[in-house]
């Protein structure tokens, strides 16, 4: 018998091979992104302004940048080191005055890695990733940072890279 076409059956299988589906109707009701609740970026001339959230709101983002539909669209890196594979990062790298992170202190985590010239930050409630942030270096530190760490911070440090699974209605797919 054909389903109504406004249920998605979500199917998986868990560990002892068992199927599992579900209708998202039964769930609740459909997912609404949350809206940007900070201030704004300055707009990139020709720009075009995005915004993204974590899963549940505490914590938002607005990015202006070249439009993510072009082709040629520069800056967009899937990392390769282990906790942005293990966190399925796509990063754009947008200049750090045309980028947001908006959330309260207590909403804003920070996750610091990379003999701690980096961070990541997520949301403390839901756990979701949304920036990349570049620490201030610690020049009395016992274990002094790699000369590759020093020239990555260098040219990674005027930019605020964003995660762009987070952006609303922008599909990481296309723009690579």
């Amino acid at each position: 018998m054909p389903r109504p076409e406004h249920f998605k059956v979500w199917t998986w299988v868990s560990w002892s091979g068992n199927r599992h589906s579900i209708f998202n109707s039964k769930v609740g009701a459909q997912y609404q992104p949350p809206e940007h609740k900070g201030d704004m970026p300055r707009i990139v001339e020709g720009g075009q302004l995005y915004t993204g959230s974590c899963h549940c709101g505490a914590v938002t983002v607005a990015l202006s940048c070249r439009p993510l539909k072009e082709s040629s669209v520069e800056g967009v890196v899937v990392c390769n080191c282990h906790i942005c594979q293990r966190n399925a990062y796509v990063w754009l790298f947008p200049k750090a005055e045309n980028m947001v992170l908006s959330g309260s202190k207590a909403d804003i985590g920070r996750y610091a890695f990379s003999e701690g010239l980096t961070s990541k930050s997520f949301c403390r409630t839901c756990g979701v990733g949304m920036t990349f942030l570049m620490n201030q270096p610690v020049e009395d530190r016992d274990l002094a940072a790699s000369e590759s760490s020093c020239r990555a911070y260098r040219e990674v440090n005027t930019s605020h890279p964003v995660n762009a699974r987070v952006l609303h209605g922008v599909d990481v797919r296309k723009p690579r």
